[in-house]
């Protein structure tokens, strides 16, 4: 996905969420047969979304059209006098406002119809449960800019510690040679190069990770 398209879905997924809204406090004012045409057509481009899944294909446009009327609709649907199973097939489309709440990128990819092209970022156990994980670009930017971060892992939960660590590119190995409470050296190999970080003091606390060597 280019960042044009990431950013035009997350654009029209927030417009329809505004329009939701307002459509969910106007749902006394507005007559339902008002909103039949929306409904129509939200159906028909369903259809359409469900020929091109068969086909093994994508059209972007109209994955987008789909889930953006979906959650249009909702809200209103939900509080018109519409059969039970309607409500319940359009209340399903706010679950996507959790999901944009989890990752916005994510959402941008799976109302899309992308969500096969999604791609799970680098993560490495440096000790114990501590992790060196790719920083995933929302924008989804070439591999030249990768950075990484270093988390803490507590069963479900995950506690960064230390973001923007920089290699230079994305890493194939590395070798940890100190972690400590005031120090980090993590050496990092990818092109037939290494690149050795260096950081001191307090590794928790803001400050910039120096480059020590780059081959």
């Amino acid at each position: 996905m280019t960042p044009i398209l990431i950013l035009s879905a997350i654009i029209f997924f927030i417009t329809s969420s505004v329009g939701c809204l307002i459509l969910t406090l106007s749902a006394k004012k507005m007559e339902e047969k008002l909103l039949r045409p929306g409904i129509i057509i939200h159906f028909l481009f369903g259809v359409l979304v469900m020929i091109f899944f068969i086909l093994n294909d994508t059209i972007e446009k109209f994955n987008l059209i789909f889930f953006c009327s979906g959650i249009l609709l909702s809200g209103i649907i939900i509080r018109k006098n519409y059969h039970l199973l309607l409500k319940i097939y359009f209340g399903l489309f706010l679950t996507l406002i959790l999901f944009f709440i989890y990752s916005p990128s994510l959402l941008a990819y799976f109302i899309t119809g992308n969500y096969n092209k999604v791609k799970s970022p680098q993560t490495i156990n440096l000790k114990e449960n501590y992790y060196l994980a790719e920083q995933q670009s929302m924008l989804g930017l070439s591999n030249d800019f990768t950075t990484y971060k270093i988390y803490k892992k507590n069963g479900v939960y995950k506690k960064t510690i230390l973001r923007d660590i920089d290699f230079g590119g994305q890493v194939d190995s590395i070798n940890l040679i100190k972690f400590t409470d005031d120090t980090l050296i993590i050496k990092g190999f990818f092109n037939k190069r290494d690149t050795t970080l260096f950081k001191k003091p307090g590794i928790f606390k803001k400050g910039d990770v120096r480059v020590l060597k780059n081959k």
